[in-house]
């Protein structure tokens, strides 16, 4: 009998519509982490069993699936459901701290990990687990575009909070820590400061250069301000800077904004996503909605062309990034 809290506990939260992305997701980690994890499925507003060719995919390599229900009357749906966000965002991302409460009970190491996630090498969670904060998570790249009225390199001194700013797709959580600081109860009161003033978008005046939407986000990087470590680029890549090297080299790609991974568009795909897609439907079994076609990169050529001007900047970013850690953190890289 596997031992829960030596196993690290990974959770996923979703509903009915990104129930198949979670899925595709699920098994691309199961694909590429030999060490055996406990995968938690923490559904909301909808109930439905896994696939049976994804459960056995998963026993076969040696991980258990388990499935969690949310009850949405336990929840403060209220003041969550007054939160604005962008529409390709579902509304249960904004529950995301009750998903990972319902595990780090039975866990000591718990990763969360968002649905439109593909892992796509493999990867050892256990390893990145040498940090001593509560949370260790990667940079939000967008959230470092100056020339995208982001601009939180410059923000420490318009707004006077740290100019550290995580992603929220992948997170490494230290359960002790976690409950020690009752980091639920601090989310829900985060979200609830957020919506009267975003401290990364709004300067100490309150004036705000622009609407936030990104809520559950900054929740967290409040809650977790100055305890939490960044990891390399590469365990959390975000699709804006799907035309650099640190995308082609991802161990972890995270496919944000309206377009995902199971797209019927090739668009944003290259030949690596489209080879682990297949991958995916050849051993687990796992089907898509709408039938992909693969047209051998040609439209990911033309928007590499397209965006060949910002991917420029983007590259100006990620260098100033990977400087960023290697000054602050003595990361090596």
């Amino acid at each position: 009998m596997p031992d829960d809290h030596n196993q690290i506990g990974v959770v996923y939260i979703c509903d009915e519509r990104y129930h198949s992305l979670t899925e595709f997701s699920i098994a691309s980690l199961a694909m590429h982490h030999d060490e055996p994890l406990t995968i938690y499925i923490a559904e909301v507003g909808y109930e439905q069993d896994p696939s049976e060719s994804l459960i056995s995919y998963l026993e076969s390599r040696g991980h258990v699936l388990k499935v969690i229900h949310l009850d949405r009357a336990k929840m403060d749906v209220e003041r969550l459901e007054a939160v604005a966000l962008h529409p390709h965002i579902s509304e249960v991302t904004l529950m995301k701290a009750y998903a990972i409460e319902a595990v780090v009970s039975t866990h000591d190491r718990v990763a969360f990990i968002d649905s439109d996630v593909l892992i796509m090498e493999n990867i050892n969670l256990r390893s990145q687990f040498n940090f001593s904060t509560s949370v260790a998570a990667v940079y939000d790249f967008v959230s470092y575009m100056p020339f995208d009225g982001q601009n939180l390199i410059e923000h420490t001194s318009r707004t006077g909070v740290s100019s550290e700013y995580l992603n929220a797709g992948f997170l490494l959580i230290w359960s002790e820590r976690w409950k020690a600081h009752n980091f639920l109860h601090e989310y829900i009161e985060k979200l609830n400061l957020h919506s009267r003033h975003c401290p990364y978008r709004h300067d100490e005046n309150g004036d705000d250069p622009g609407d936030c939407k990104g809520a559950d986000q900054c929740a967290i990087n409040m809650m977790v301000e100055r305890d939490w470590t960044p990891l390399d680029l590469r365990w959390n890549v975000q699709k804006p800077i799907r035309h650099t090297e640190v995308w082609k080299h991802a161990r972890i790609r995270h496919y944000t904004g309206h377009r995902k991974f199971l797209s019927k568009s090739n668009i944003n795909r290259d030949r690596r996503e489209i080879s682990l897609i297949r991958k995916i439907q050849r051993e687990v079994g796992l089907k898509t909605s709408e039938k992909i076609t693969y047209d051998y990169g040609i439209l990911y050529a033309l928007d590499w062309i397209k965006y060949f001007a910002e991917t420029q900047k983007y590259k100006t970013v990620v260098r100033m990034l990977y400087d960023r850690m290697a000054r602050t953190h003595n990361s090596e890289l």
